[in-house]
């Protein structure tokens, strides 16, 4: 499927710089210039004629771009933390995509997972990028409750966030790929083929919980200090 021409431009006039500065998902209060993200997921409903089938296909495309970076940043998560709650978020945004089932549970979906390395609490440097990675995936659950194009908008965000404070962020370009890759398939309404899913990127995604476990004396003291 062709982009159409207002999505094309939003794309083409990026220049890598499709999210806004962090700042700007905790300071929406004071003078706040949508950035091109806003205009894109905007657009991703402004070719439909209004109606419900129209309307509903806007939606599962914002869902889907807002579950696509969502799912990239879990990596800024498994680098340091071993629970799996914002995978179950990822996850049940996928069901519903996948065969319409709602949600059981919505609160422990919405509810950022606090970081944490074996049951114990992460609060050091960690907290930002992991922090930044499970606020995603609840806002991208937030999204798929409420419909509320702000939260598609801060999962996305939050998702470059997590990146910006992540060692993994020098080896993956999460901008380009939503301009290049995840836009266009999330605009199509489909699937991320798995070298989609990983374009990009200079590392092997599959290797990071094995990195988690072997770098896990060196970052938790309590672990070196029974």
């Amino acid at each position: 499927m062709a982009l159409p021409q207002a999505v094309r431009d939003i794309l083409e006039k990026t220049d890598n710089d499709l999210c806004a500065p962090v700042r700007a998902i905790e300071d929406r209060e004071t003078k706040w210039e949508p950035p091109p993200l806003w205009h894109l997921l905007v657009a991703f409903g402004t070719q439909e004629d209004g109606g419900e089938a129209s309307a509903l296909l806007a939606f599962r495309r914002r869902l889907r771009l807002a579950l696509y970076a969502a799912q990239r940043a879990l990596v800024c998560w498994e680098l340091y933390c071993d629970g799996k709650e914002p995978h179950a978020a990822i996850a049940a945004i996928e069901a519903w995509l996948a065969s319409d089932t709602r949600p059981t549970d919505w609160e422990s979906l919405c509810r950022p997972a606090q970081p944490a390395f074996r049951e114990h609490a992460i609060g050091d440097c960690r907290w930002a990028d992991t922090g930044s990675a499970a606020k995603a995936a609840a806002c991208a659950a937030q999204f798929l409750r409420d419909g509320a194009l702000v939260q598609a908008f801060d999962a996305i965000e939050y998702a470059h966030a997590a990146f910006i404070d992540s060692p993994l962020g020098e080896k993956d370009h999460i901008e380009r790929w939503l301009i290049e890759v995840a836009a266009s398939a999330a605009y199509e309404n489909r699937d991320l083929t798995p070298a989609e899913r990983d374009a990009s990127r200079d590392f092997d995604a599959r290797e990071i919980p094995a990195v988690r476990e072997r770098e896990a004396h060196y970052w938790n003291a309590w672990l070196r200090n029974p």
